[in-house]
């Protein structure tokens, strides 16, 4: 449940600063429009045609990518003991959220968009690099520091239930 959680505060922070940068541009309609955009990824142009409804795929869309990138974060760091030693300290883990942000706008612009039937973002556009940096700042980061959260109290969880299970065993 907490990956969950966290996927679900990334997803909510990634699809509102596209609304909140297009909203002078776009007006109202930037909800809708930001998500067709990523509806877009399998219909196409014609995703901008289909209203509520494919503004509402985008949505689902959106939230499955938040999670799938959420729990590769999560299996990353359980399995190299580099990155849980870097996260051990407060700049080890900002140094995690930035190059994990990176890594997913430049997967994400070089291969799933690529691959997908939406519109590639070339580092000549400024929009690249305004996405790069919000992906560094506002998506590695946040799955960064709530997945770390959750193992923490994970980790303390363990260790009390180990100590009191030693309390609790040894003779009165």
């Amino acid at each position: 449940m907490p990956i969950l959680l966290t996927a679900l505060a990334v997803a909510i922070a990634d699809g509102l600063f596209p609304i909140i940068v297009n909203f002078n541009r776009l007006g109202w309609s930037a909800p809708r429009r930001v998500f067709q955009s990523v509806a877009a990824g399998l219909l196409g142009r014609a995703s901008f045609d289909g209203g509520v409804a494919t503004a509402l795929l985008g949505v689902a869309l959106h939230c499955t990518i938040a999670l799938i990138w959420t729990s590769i974060y999560a299996l990353i760091v359980r399995r190299l003991p580099i990155v849980r030693r870097l996260v051990a300290t407060t700049a080890g883990t900002m140094l995690v959220g930035v190059l994990y942000g990176a890594v997913i706008w430049c997967s994400m612009d070089y291969i799933v968009i690529k691959l997908s039937r939406a519109t590639f973002t070339p580092p000549s556009s400024p929009a690249f690099w305004q996405q790069f940096i919000w992906h560094m700042v506002g998506v590695g980061q946040v799955i960064v520091w709530l997945t770390e959260r959750v193992f923490a109290r994970e980790a303390r969880a363990a260790t009390d239930a180990s100590t009191y299970g030693t309390h609790a065993s040894s003779p009165a």
